[in-house]
């Protein structure tokens, strides 16, 4: 199992400048509600103001609280292995499983499970992923859904191409190298086989 975290990095320092930005953008936001008040076209100043801090509040949150974890399962565990209750260690997934998650402090979601005979291709950040679906004689290129699982930029990010229930996913994320690698090994081995 390889496992990674895909997160904003932080500082004592950083942090604490966040926090002080956010007093003075509340205390700043509260002065401009109360000049607002006395205009009479003041309600769109408020509201404005309003629609802005949330804005700045759903940024803070995908940026920098919300982070993602991926989880390779690309081995079966060592057989003398044993969990906490004394039982043989298993994967809970098959062998060539992706998991990622969206984590929030402790808290984890899954958001996608991915089969390794689900995986069709791993795409390079430079690379391109037309060509990759070919569509079936006479039919238009099928749509392929986005699921963004990183906090970094996508024009940086790999990006997964799978298939799941007939439709086809990019998953973009920021994979180390040797995670990149185990995954195209595995797309290699579930194409040749």
């Amino acid at each position: 199992m390889l496992q990674e975290r895909n997160e904003a990095r932080s500082t004592k320092g950083k942090d604490l400048l966040l926090v002080g930005a956010i007093i003075l953008l509340a205390v700043l936001a509260r002065l401009v509600l109360n000049v607002a008040s006395s205009l009479s076209w003041g309600g769109f100043l408020q509201l404005g103001t309003f629609v802005l801090l949330v804005g700045l509040c759903f940024l803070l949150y995908k940026k920098r609280l919300s982070s993602y974890r991926y989880t390779l399962y690309y081995k079966e565990p060592d057989p003398e292995a044993v969990d906490a209750f004394g039982q043989p260690l298993q994967n809970p997934y098959p062998t060539g499983t992706l998991v990622a998650e969206r984590m929030l402090g402790d808290k984890t979601k899954s958001i996608e499970v991915i089969l390794p005979g689900e995986m069709v291709a791993l795409v390079e950040p430079e690379g391109g992923s037309i060509g990759i679906i070919l569509p079936e004689a006479g039919d238009k290129p099928p749509k392929i859904h986005d699921a963004v699982v990183t906090t970094g930029r996508k024009d940086t990010a790999y990006s997964l191409i799978f298939q799941q229930n007939r439709n086809y996913y990019r998953l973009v994320f920021h994979p180390s190298q040797e995670m990149a690698q185990l995954l195209k090994d595995i797309i290699a081995a579930v194409q040749a086989a």
